[in-house]
């Protein structure tokens, strides 16, 4: 990447999105691009971490989703190592890459520069980790082969190289992938806390036209902001009350993000996009 990479947000975003979004019937290339453009979505707009939840009780989909956006994320040089060949990643290579500053080209590196790196093997108490340049890394820890790990060249000379945590890199580190188990209305009522903003999107939501610059001025103190997205077939009105959840008790604000859409329905890799795009604007940081 040249120039300066782009900065994490001070903000912490986080979306969440259904795994009904591919149990229809199309295609798996379909279902593959779906995910890819809500992959490039959060990485366009520096989200850190992307959550899928069961709406129709679907682990096999939800798994999947985490799958293919796991492996977007991943540089290209840990991919092979991580994923090998699976039947349902057999579409990723049409996926747009995300370029983000974990996945560099550069050949050259200098000290200072971070760079994640796959553990290839562990023998001995040392670990071999490829960073995606002609020499590989050597050091001691425990970390188990095929797992990314986040180093810092601290002497190109003696190639000496420091693990370091996500917290430390300055730069926008691409996103991570989560999935859950229980409901979403359980999911958010563990995450509602004094840090945490959480907006909820929907046609029947405020008009971001009209409370834009009442939402920035709310969100300022929060340290997290989670933006929730419902599934093709129910909104998350529809999905809460059906686990007997009101969608007012375990959010902040329920916005409409395209107010005067000129569709019947919105996708939600199109809402996904649009939402961030709009939120950008308004907190951007």
């Amino acid at each position: 990447m040249k120039g300066i990479p782009p900065r994490r947000r001070r903000k912490r975003w986080e979306i969440l999105i259904p795994e009904s979004i591919v149990t229809g019937g199309d295609s798996l290339v379909e279902k593959t691009m779906r995910v890819g453009w809500i992959g490039r979505a959060a990485a366009i707009f520096r989200v850190e971490k992307v959550t899928v939840y069961m709406e129709e009780g679907n682990r096999r989909a939800q798994l999947f989703i985490a799958r293919v956006l796991d492996y977007m994320a991943t540089p290209q040089y840990a991919r092979k190592i991580r994923f090998g060949i699976e039947r349902e990643l057999r579409y990723v290579g049409m996926l747009p890459p995300l370029r983000t500053p974990n996945h560099p080209v550069a050949r050259e590196v200098y000290e200072g520069d971070f760079r994640e790196g796959v553990v290839r093997e562990r023998k001995e108490g040392k670990l071999v980790i490829d960073v995606g340049l002609e020499r590989l890394v050597t050091m001691k820890g425990k970390t188990r082969p095929g797992k990314l790990v986040n180093l810092r060249l601290e002497n190109k000379e003696k190639w000496v190289w420091r693990q370091v945590d996500r917290g430390e890199i300055p730069w926008y580190w691409g996103f991570k992938v989560t999935t859950f188990n229980g409901t979403l209305g359980k999911y958010l009522e563990k995450r509602r806390n004094k840090e945490t903003y959480i907006i909820a999107t929907s046609k029947c939501g405020k008009p971001i036209t009209s409370m834009w610059r009442e939402l920035k001025r709310e969100v300022k103190d929060y340290t997290n902001i989670i933006l929730l997205f419902g599934g093709p077939k129910r909104g998350l009105r529809e999905i809460l009350l059906s686990e007997e959840v009101d969608l007012e008790e375990v959010s902040d604000v329920v916005v409409n993000t395209l107010p005067g859409q000129g569709v019947e329905t919105v996708r939600t890799e199109e809402a996904v996009l649009a939402t961030l795009a709009v939120l950008n604007f308004i907190m951007i940081d």
